[in-house]
This record gives C-alpha cells, structure tokens and sequence, in this order.
C-alpha cells in the first residue's frame, strides 16, 4: 500500500515538473519569437521567476532522489539562468562607491502628475517635482508628462518635450543639466494610442555627445473592471468571470504586439546611431521578454550590472515587476550606482529610478 501511495506521489511530482518545465520553455521560445507572430507566449515570460524557482525545487528533489530526469531539469536549468538573472540579480555588487559617477540618470512615469486624482492628495504633482528637482540628477527622462493648471516647475535649464496626443498636453520630456544640441522625435511605424513616439536628445557630455533617449512602449490597456472582477471571485457567476478573464488575456496579447511591432522602429533607429547611446523609460514589460532581448543584444542593463536584488519599479502589483529600464553603450560608459527610489513611492504606480555612469577610460 505504501508503496503504491509513494507511486501516485511520484508521478503527480513528475507531472508537475513536466509542466513548470513546459513553461519555462515556452518563455524562452517566447524571448526569441516576436510576439505579434505568437502573443500567447508572452503570457509564459510573466511568471518565469515563480516557474524558475519551482523548477530548482523539483530539481533539488529529483538529484536527493537520484531519478534520471534531473539531467532534464538541469539542461533546462541551464538555458534559463540569464533570463532569470535579467529578472533577479544575483552576482553584481549593489553600488561602486570607489568611483565617482559622471553623470547621473532619472527615469520616471509621473502617471500625469496625477492630474485625474488618481491619488487622493492634492499636492501629488509637488511631492514629484521635489523628488526631481531633489535628485540633483543630470538628466530627467519623464513618461507621462502632462501639462495642466498644476504641471510642477522642473528646474533645469534645458529641456525637449513631445507631446503625443491630439490635444498636445500628454507626453514625453527630457531635462538636462548639461548642453543639449540636438533633439528629436520619433514616430513608431505599424503602431496606435498615444504611444506613437519616442525622443532623444544630443547631450555634450565632456566634450563628446552622447544620444540620450526617452521611451515609452505601449501598456496592456487593462479595463479597471475586468480586474475588480477578478479580484472578487464570484464564483455564483462563472460566465461574468469568464469573461473578464478573456478580456484580460485579450488585453495582454494587444500589449504584447504593439510592443513587438514598436521595437522594429526603435531597433533601427538604435542601430543607425552615430552616438553612444543611454536608453531608458517605461518598457511596460518584463526583464524575461521578446522587447528585454532585442534591447540587451546592442545595450547593456545597469540594473543587471550594478544592482542586487529584484529592484521593483511597478507599484500597483502585487507581484514584484521591473518595467523601468536603463540602458547603456557598454563600449562607453559603466555602471557606478543605481537606486529605485521608495520613499513618497505611492505618487505614482511607477517608482523613479536613478543611475549613476562613468566614461571608460
């Protein structure tokens, strides 16, 4: 009879193995297949920490036991790490506090300066302006900018502002210490919404110019309601869950395309460069993505390079999520510093980020 049990056991361990396993698959399938071609993969990306950690305990458990299949987990084990690590970094020391940076980086998403009172305070917009103009950065690159009757003074010298929306008050902006001497905007081929565009601008940088730009790639689009749905769990109306659940799913695959199809523009426009580079914004995606990959492959991630830890930038969710990314020109420049500002954290759904760079030598 034990044994029998030990048997249903095994195999039901087994099973589920199989299946973490499948899923760690598919999100790596899902990092090198462009989502517009296959958006259900992406679905598979959004969990890989939870099916990482799973598959190393069913691994941990298959080597105690000594069953064959381990040699299956641990390949599988093998191709996963880096996307892992893009997720949680573990090997890098949190800050150089030997060097001294030369230029410091803010990005942003000011969610509008809360301009709808999506937070119930009415000096939102003057608790951000403090955190920015605090930060003593160099360069502030904000998402969501928003101009309205309490748009906060940023007091910096030089700037360069898009507007992206019919009414010519929501956008992207980028702020600057040092000289700005070139600028620009760029229009996202096969795209919609008002994340049609990113900018960049020209900085002079100890008498070289480096290409700073400012992104903002499209979000899932999610109806409020189809959360609070699903936050209830009514199970006395299936039907009503149901379709929530497929409206969010739906959501998810929209998000996912859009992106893909807006990372071809981007990708050129990266490639075409006669600057070093220092991308950054809000990706509304995570670090074990199609859009991580195709920016990884020519730029480095300081949050990888100088951060240990999971460094989460998306507030309102409960799972910890890095949608706010920074990337460098390893040939030029190296991480000294980087920080996800907490303090005054709910002003936003997005926390700031701040990085420090230094020039190789």
């Amino acid at each position: 009879m034990k044994t029998r049990k030990k048997t249903i056991f095994g195999g039901i361990v087994k099973t589920f193995s199989i299946l973490i396993m499948t899923m760690l698959w598919l999100s790596l399938i899902a990092i090198v297949v462009p989502p517009h071609y296959m958006p259900f993969l992406g679905l598979a990306t959004l969990g890989l920490p939870v099916f990482f950690l799973l598959h190393t305990c069913f691994l941990i458990w298959f080597i105690y036991r000594g069953e064959r299949i381990m040699w299956v987990l641990l390949i599988t084990s093998f191709f996963t790490i880096p996307s892992f690590h893009s997720w949680v970094s573990l090997g890098s020391t949190n800050n150089n506090n030997d060097q001294s940076a030369d230029f410091t980086l803010m990005t942003y998403n000011v969610r509008m300066f809360n301009a709808y009172r999506w937070i119930d305070d009415n000096d939102v917009a003057k608790k951000q302006s403090d955190i920015i103009n605090g930060s003593h950065t160099d360069i502030v690159a904000i998402q969501e900018y928003y101009e309205f009757e309490k748009t906060p003074g940023i007091k910096y010298p030089e700037s360069h502002i898009k507007f992206t929306n019919p009414s010519k008050n929501f956008g992207l902006a980028l702020f600057s210490r040092l000289p700005i001497i070139d600028t620009g905007s760029v229009y996202y081929e096969h795209t919609e919404s008002f994340n049609n565009y990113f900018i960049y601008a020209d900085i002079l940088l100890n008498e070289d110019t480096v290409r700073f730009i400012n992104v903002h790639l499209a979000s899932f689009y999610f109806d409020v309601k189809d959360f609070e749905a699903l936050k209830q769990a009514n199970v006395n109306d299936i039907k009503e869950l149901r379709f929530r659940f497929i409206s969010v799913v739906k959501s998810l695959f929209k998000g996912f395309s859009r992106r893909s199809k807006q990372l071809k523009t981007l990708k050129a426009f990266l490639k075409e460069s006669p600057h070093p580079i220092v991308l950054c914004g809000d990706m509304n995606d995570t670090p074990a993505s199609y859009t991580y990959r195709v920016l990884n492959h020519s730029l480095d991630d300081a949050f990888s390079a100088a951060k240990r830890g999971v460094g989460r930038t998306y507030v309102d969710s409960w799972f910890p999520l890095r949608i706010d990314w920074v990337f460098f020109d390893a040939s030029t420049f190296e991480p000294i510093h980087y920080e996800v500002l907490s303090k005054n954290q709910y002003l936003s759904d997005h926390r700031p980020v701040v990085v420090g760079l230094s020039q190789k030598k």
